[in-house]
């Protein structure tokens, strides 16, 4: 983010105002977006393991109902109507309330 505030106070103060100026500071919000949505995913699945490391019934209630849907020799797809009441969208939802990736 700093980088970002950098070359916008030097553009500012170049007076640069062309299309690749432009251009180029919006490639580098775009990539530091990338970079930061990288980080809260990696976050939100580290702590979805470790939580389910701690509470062993859960992760069994999860494999329980995913094998209930999906087995790998299937070769199917799990569709949003099979996910939608399930305790493993729940558990996902309550993992990221409890340890949000991001503060707002």
């Amino acid at each position: 983010m700093q980088e970002i505030v950098k070359k916008l106070t030097a553009l500012s103060e170049s007076g640069e105002t062309t299309a690749a100026a432009a251009t180029n500071t919006s490639n580098v919000e775009i990539g530091s977006y990338l970079f930061d949505a990288q980080d809260a995913s990696t976050s939100s699945l580290l702590w979805a393991v470790t939580l389910l490391d701690s509470h062993p019934e859960v992760l069994a209630k999860v494999r329980e109902e995913v094998e209930s849907i999906w087995l790998p020799e299937s070769n199917s797809l799990i569709t949003g109507d099979q996910i939608a009441q399930m305790y493993t969208h729940t558990m996902a939802r309550e993992i990221l309330r409890y340890r949000a990736p991001a503060t707002i």
